[in-house]
């Protein structure tokens, strides 16, 4: 898989020039543009969502926290990491437990939050998480 900086040196053109041209942002010939994209599709190119993350200073990753992992749970982690994929995100999946402390939801909740994720969702099969 490629890097932004191998499709630079490639085209010949600046890293500026090659992010525009894969955003869509800012000006790019259309000549610059299908250079660029044909590139990416050869060296499967992908962007790397942890530095976007940092520059952007925002999370693409949905934080899931369940305290079990029967089979609806499952059923239900799929359905949701389908719908993420779908609309650009990454999911993370935390499983809490009271019977281990550095994995119990109050512990857990708070770093999972420092990360900042793009958004929580909490799937439980009582209400003893939230105690």
């Amino acid at each position: 898989m490629a890097t932004l900086k191998e499709l630079s040196e490639i085209t010949g053109l600046s890293m500026n020039t090659v992010s525009r041209a894969l955003r869509g942002h800012g000006y790019i010939s259309e000549k610059t543009a299908r250079l660029v994209r044909d590139a990416a599709r050869r060296l499967d190119y992908r962007p790397n969502r942890a530095a976007q993350a940092l520059r952007r200073r925002t999370s693409s990753e949905i934080a899931v926290l369940l305290d079990t992992y029967d089979a609806p749970h499952l059923d239900k982690l799929a359905a949701i990491k389908e719908c993420a994929v779908q609309r650009g995100f990454t999911m993370g999946v935390y499983f809490t437990s009271e019977d281990y402390p550095s994995s119990a939801f109050r512990t857990l909740l708070p770093e999972v939050l420092e990360s900042a994720p793009a958004g929580l969702i909490l799937i439980t099969s009582s209400d003893t998480i939230l105690r």
